[in-house]
C-alpha cells in the first residue's frame, strides 16, 4: 500500500522533471539503453518504431518516460492497462461524483473500453502522461472530458484529514434539451432542495419538467427566471 499523499507527491515529481509520454515505459529514465530495448521490442509496429523510440531519446534523453499507464508502475507495483487499473478500484463512479477534496484516479472511457487514465491531485487539477505530442501534463479537470473517477485498492487515505477546499470546476451552462452528467447534477441538486424534476427523476435529459423546476428555484432566489442554468444559478445550487 501507499499514501495518497505519496502518489500525489510521486506525479509532482515527474511533471516538476519534465518528463515525457513514452509509449511502454513504466518512468524508467529515457537513455540509449532504455530506448534499444523498446525497440527491440516493437519491432514491426507501424506507430511505435525505431524513428518514434528515436525522436523520444532526441527529445527528452536523461528525463523519465513514462505512457498514461506506466505512470502508476512506481506507486501501484503492477504493471496493466487503464481499463486493469479501473478494475482494481473498489469505489468507482461518474466524473460528475467524483469527491472533489480526495484525491484518485480518473479515467476516460473510449469507444469499447477504458483507454486513458490520469491521477486527481484532490485540489482541482489531474496529473496526466496525456500524449507522445503533449506528454505530461497538471490541467484543471474537466468533467466534459474525463468520464469516471476511481478509489484504487493499492491506495491507503488514512493520511488524509478531511478539510474544506475551493475547487474551481468546469461547469457547462445547461438549458432545456442539454444531456448528461452536468444534468444529473443539477436534478440532484433540485430534488435535494425539494424541487421535483418530474416522474423520469435523475436521468440526465433536461426536459420540460426540469426547467420547471429550475426556474421556479430562479425565481425563489430573485435570480433571472429563464430556465438556463448559467454561472449565478450554479452558485445557488451550490451554496
Amino acid at each position: 500500500m501507499v499514501y495518497s499523499k505519496q502518489v500525489t507527491e510521486h506525479f509532482r515529481k515527474l511533471y516538476d522533471a519534465g518528463a515525457l509520454y513514452v509509449w511502454s515505459f513504466n518512468c524508467q529514465t529515457i537513455n540509449r539503453q532504455s530506448i534499444d530495448k523498446a525497440i527491440a521490442s516493437h519491432k514491426g509496429d507501424k506507430h511505435y518504431n525505431k524513428a518514434y523510440y528515436e525522436a523520444k531519446l532526441k527529445e527528452g534523453e536523461g528525463k523519465p518516460g513514462a505512457d498514461c499507464s506506466g505512470s502508476f508502475y512506481p506507486v501501484s507495483g503492477f504493471d496493466t492497462t487503464a481499463q486493469g487499473y479501473y478494475n482494481r478500484c473498489i469505489l468507482k463512479g461518474n466524473i460528475a461524483d467524483i469527491p472533489y477534496s480526495r484525491p484518485c484516479m480518473v479515467f476516460i472511457k473510449g469507444t469499447r473500453k477504458i483507454d486513458h487514465i490520469g491521477w486527481y491531485d484532490g485540489a482541482g487539477h489531474v496529473y496526466e502522461a496525456k500524449n507522445s505530442k503533449e506528454n505530461f501534463r497538471h490541467d484543471s479537470i474537466s468533467t466534459r472530458r474525463w468520464t469516471y473517477y476511481g478509489i484504487p485498492d493499492f491506495v491507503d487515505y488514512s493520511d488524509q484529514i478531511p478539510e474544506e477546499k475551493t475547487v474551481n470546476i468546469e461547469l457547462d451552462v445547461l438549458r432545456k434539451g442539454s444531456k448528461g452528467d452536468q444534468v444529473k447534477t443539477l436534478q440532484r441538486l433540485l430534488k435535494a432542495l425539494g424541487f421535483s424534476v418530474g416522474l423520469s427523476g435523475i436521468d440526465g435529459d433536461y426536459g420540460k419538467k426540469t426547467e420547471q423546476a429550475v426556474v421556479k428555484f430562479q425565481t425563489k432566489h430573485k435570480l433571472t427566471a429563464d430556465g438556463i442554468v448559467g454561472a449565478k444559478t450554479w452558485e445557488a445550487l451550490l451554496k
